[in-house]
């Protein structure tokens, strides 16, 4: 599964791991997806889509979807540090 940006008609921007259902490509489902917000202090941020729902999978009709898009780079690395279960350390010098 590819990172994509995903705009949907109500303005909102996804960030997600995603694929296409069906044939004719109807719908699409979104792993993990994070909303991309403006913060005053802190410039842009992510937050998870829809914390408190019982799955990271969301399934969006085709007909909500403005356009996906690819990410910039700087934003895929962010989002596969909150999403990954591997810790990585920051770049530098390892001792």
């Amino acid at each position: 599964m590819e990172i994509k940006l995903i705009k949907l008609i109500t303005g909102e921007d996804i960030i997600s791991e995603f694929e296409y259902n069906g044939d004719y490509r109807e719908s699409i489902n979104c792993y993990e997806p994070y909303t991309l917000a403006m913060h005053p202090e802190k410039g842009l941020i992510l937050m998870k889509f829809s914390p408190y729902a019982k799955t990271d999978k969301v399934t969006f009709d085709s007909t909500s979807v403005l356009c996906i898009l690819d990410p910039q780079d700087p934003l895929v690395n962010h989002y596969k540090e909150l999403t990954s279960k591997i810790i990585t350390p920051k770049q530098g010098i390892i001792v």
